[in-house]
């Protein structure tokens, strides 16, 4: 992952967004290590959240929860 730094960027919808396992885990960890998180909008079978980095860039994390009303622990 690279991440570049420019001084005079407008703000913008694009941002990474990874895939994590017990991905309400690392929201706990994220938040009581002093980050602040933010819900995003609800998508079927998805839980995710973003939160900011120290440059102001948006990252979601997400987990699949499940798989045609099955959950999926695979």
């Amino acid at each position: 992952l690279h991440v570049g730094v420019e001084d005079s960027v407008a703000p913008s919808k694009r941002h990474p967004a990874f895939e994590v396992e017990q991905v309400e885990e690392v929201r706990t960890y994220l938040e009581r290590s002093g980050v602040r998180t933010r819900d995003e909008p609800a998508l079927p079978g998805i839980t995710r959240f973003s939160f900011f980095d120290p440059f102001g860039n948006r990252i979601e994390l997400m987990e699949k929860t499940t798989t045609g009303g099955v959950v999926d622990k695979s």
